[in-house]
């Protein structure tokens, strides 16, 4: 995908998400509840039900994956740092709707998740698009968490 990008010119942004404060879902209601969490997310990047038809926001051709823990990311194929953005604030909405899947409805827990937004060419070279997406999704963090931030390596300095 990232030497498609190369070749053809075409953008090639990239989401890194995090999960807030995972580690208290964990303490507070288990890890059977926290694996939970984590398959209803998988579902969610799937596009799998309950999640409705209308409410997909992949197209085939992005790639999603669990990046590790509670991290995932989302490679966005010919995609513009603003339809990235786009996407990546949908995701954020879609996330704290994940409380209302059955098996998560009784409890209650608060989701949350923030995401890091990079791009090939505007970012970062294609072998420093992860470190760029990294660096983003952290600043998210210390913004005060359930936020999108986009990374501008240009300056060498953070927008979101």
């Amino acid at each position: 995908m990232g030497a498609q990008a190369k070749r053809s010119g075409e953008p090639l942004s990239l989401l890194f998400l995090d999960f807030d404060d995972f580690k208290s879902i964990n303490d507070t209601y288990g890890h059977t509840t926290g694996d939970l969490v984590l398959r209803e997310m998988g579902r969610l990047l799937d596009g799998q039900p309950p999640i409705q038809r209308a409410q997909r926001i992949w197209r085939t051709s992005d790639v999603a994956t669990r990046y590790g823990g509670e991290e995932f990311a989302v490679l966005l194929p010919n995609t513009s740092v603003e339809g990235a953005i786009s996407l990546a604030e949908q995701l954020r909405h879609c996330v704290t709707r994940l409380t209302s899947v059955p098996e998560l409805a009784s409890r209650q827990l608060r989701l949350s998740c923030s995401i890091g937004v990079a791009n090939f060419p505007t970012h970062a070279p294609l072998a420093g698009l992860v470190s760029a997406a990294d660096q983003a999704l952290y600043v998210a963090k210390n913004a005060g968490k359930n936020c999108v931030k986009v990374c501008e390596q240009e300056s060498a300095i953070l927008i979101g």
